[in-house]
């Protein structure tokens, strides 16, 4: 029952952003229904529980972030299924942690986000 009430919760949080600007990148960011599924699923398979839930506390602790702090920015550019994708990592040190968040944009489509990772520094 708890688990169900973090993914309500989650869902409920993701759905109120809609949009944030990431001075970084000098661009806007979206939050569609990709991201929320990759913090679910990782390529179709779900992910386990525990980092389902440590990707959510991850994203509702860090993600306005995006919107004023200073990040390094590198991107990375692959071929998916007809469609070019370019990914856009933010990183930053948090106290011991490092916190890398995703950006993707398919083609010359709208950036948006798509995980949030950390890593002990």
């Amino acid at each position: 029952m708890r688990q169900k009430k973090i993914f309500a919760g989650i869902k409920n949080y993701y759905s109120k952003i809609c949009v944030l600007h990431c001075p970084q990148i000098n661009s806007n960011v979206y939050f569609n229904n990709k991201g929320l599924i990759h913090l679910h699923r990782k390529n179709g398979a779900l992910r386990p529980k525990l980092e389902r839930i440590r990707r959510f506390k991850l994203f509702k602790k860090y993600i306005y972030t995006i919107t004023n702090d200073q990040f390094a920015v590198n991107t990375r550019q692959t071929r998916w299924e007809n469609s070019t994708c370019n990914f856009i990592a933010l990183e930053r040190v948090h106290g011991k942690k490092r916190i890398k968040i995703i950006l993707r944009q398919i083609n010359a489509g709208k950036i948006h986000f798509f995980s949030i990772m950390e890593y002990d520094t």
